[in-house]
């Protein structure tokens, strides 16, 4: 079709150049308003399925720099980020801000700043996550300021987790309510309060753990010390 009429046809047209964004395809994306100057589309809105998944907001292509790079601000729904590449099972559902380049297996770099309200990182569950994570096809990086809930629970955690190779992370965990737990674990009945330190390393499918939990309420059945504090050294979980 024609936008402005040239001249009566028939005459040809020569095209020397065309948009392109190494492998990513219009056909996946969700229909939106753009505009495009200076090597640079700006999508407003985005608003539909992409990646299998649910996405309201809007985001630029910026063609500009090798490999281009690229930016999201809105809501997603059940994103699982092997629809993505990194081989790494997921379920988001929230606020994200995205910045990424590249779209090959040798290029593909991300960091979110999310707020999420549901979350499922394989078979780990959270009720909200909010934080900064850098993540590529090999691995996931969460950076300082990421934390999550899970009921009563509250964890921060820093440091680098590959999904085909190993894990060191470090952080803290505040338990408000230990019944949360109870039959979850060994001990059938749990409740009280408590705060614990931990690291974990070692082979991503089975880490080793160290750490210490203290308490001035936990009980279990049969039990219920003034204080408790733990000290854990475990080679595998």
């Amino acid at each position: 079709g024609q936008i402005v009429p040239v001249r009566l046809p028939p005459y040809f047209v020569t095209i020397d150049r065309a948009l392109r964004d190494e492998g990513t395809s219009y056909h996946y994306m969700a229909p939106s308003d753009y505009s495009y100057a200076d090597k640079v589309v700006k999508l407003t809105p985005i608003k539909g399925d992409i990646f299998k998944a649910a996405f309201d907001g809007s985001g630029e292509l910026d063609l500009n720099s090798k490999p281009p790079s690229y930016a999201y601000t809105g809501t997603v729904k059940h994103l699982d980020l092997r629809q993505i590449g990194p081989e790494l099972k997921t379920d988001f559902t929230g606020g994200v801000h995205l910045q990424g380049s590249g779209f090959t297996a040798k290029e593909l770099n991300m960091a979110i700043d999310g707020n999420l309200d549901s979350v499922r990182i394989e078979t780990y569950y959270f009720d909200k996550v909010s934080g900064p994570v850098k993540l590529d096809l090999k691995a996931i990086e969460f950076l300082p300021g990421f934390q999550g809930r899970y009921k009563n629970t509250y964890v921060t955690a820093t440091g680098e987790l590959e999904y085909q190779g190993n894990l060191d992370v470090t952080g803290s965990a505040r338990f408000d309510d230990l019944t949360d737990f109870g039959g979850q674990i060994f001990l059938k009945e749990l409740g009280g309060r408590g705060k614990a330190d931990f690291h974990a390393t070692g082979n991503t499918a089975d880490f080793g753990f160290t750490g210490a939990f203290h308490s001035d309420s936990c009980w279990t059945k049969g039990l219920q010390p003034e204080c408790l504090s733990i000290q854990a050294d475990l080679k595998s979980l």
